[in-house]
């Protein structure tokens, strides 16, 4: 049996939209997760979470002997799947790899979520 404080504290499935949802993971260099918030936004994307991190690859770069380790920043987004392509092209258009914010965008599917 469900408990009704449950219910009142966020914990059921979400099921008033019918929808299939996808989770967009963009990383993007430190500065630039406002660039692609914006684009997303403008193409119907809501609400967002930026995670701060350090990126680790073979592209090492030295300084005067010290290693320099880029900084990173991970926006995570929910979107419908109807947007998704529009939303990760917009925001690939405003924050592309080959520039400075070396942005990825990374497309996963949702099977579950709760609000």
């Amino acid at each position: 049996m469900e408990n009704n404080n449950q219910k009142k504290k966020g914990f059921e499935k979400k099921t008033t939209k019918k929808q299939d949802m996808k989770l967009l993971l963009i990383c993007v260099r430190e500065g630039f997760s406002s660039a692609a918030i914006e684009a997303a936004k403008e193409a119907g994307g809501e609400g967002a979470v930026v995670i701060e991190g350090r990126g680790v690859g073979n592209s090492e770069k030295k300084f005067f002997g010290l290693r320099i380790e880029p900084e990173t920043e991970i926006v995570m987004m929910a979107v419908p799947e109807k947007d998704c392509l529009k939303i990760s092209k917009a925001i690939y258009a405003a924050c592309p790899y080959t520039s400075q914010a070396r942005g990825q965008v990374l497309v996963l599917p949702m099977s579950h979520w709760f609000i």
